[in-house]
């Protein structure tokens, strides 16, 4: 895919590298990494709620996308949001209830409320 070379040489401005990895996530949105990737570069350019609103799209897609949790208890959590980003932990937890780093997250996000 030319949109890959592009953008692993670094010749894509922001503007094309995000447009770029929204087609990759439209076109292949059974493809998640690309939806997450795309959400992440949108955070980065702080684009937080655009962000958000990629990445709850890929969690409906696929709800046990641990990297998609992740971005969403982070994104929510950095917003303010902590109330969500609660809501994905418990999903996280109960998706890998033995993970003791997902746990210890989702107790810090507990305490901070």
């Amino acid at each position: 895919m030319t949109y890959d070379v592009r953008i692993m040489q670094g010749t894509a401005s922001q503007q094309e590298a995000l447009a770029l990895f929204a087609k990759a996530a439209q076109l292949q949105p059974a493809t998640i990494r690309f939806a997450y990737v795309y959400g992440v570069a949108l955070h980065s350019y702080g684009e937080v709620d655009k962000a958000i609103a990629v990445l709850k799209k890929a969690h409906d897609i696929r709800p046990a996308d641990r990297d998609v949790l992740l971005a969403l208890i982070t994104f929510q959590r950095d917003k303010g949001d902590v109330r969500s980003a609660i809501a994905y932990a418990e999903k996280l937890v109960q998706l890998n209830p033995g993970d003791a780093q997902v746990i210890a997250l989702r107790n810090s996000l507990n305490k901070s409320q």
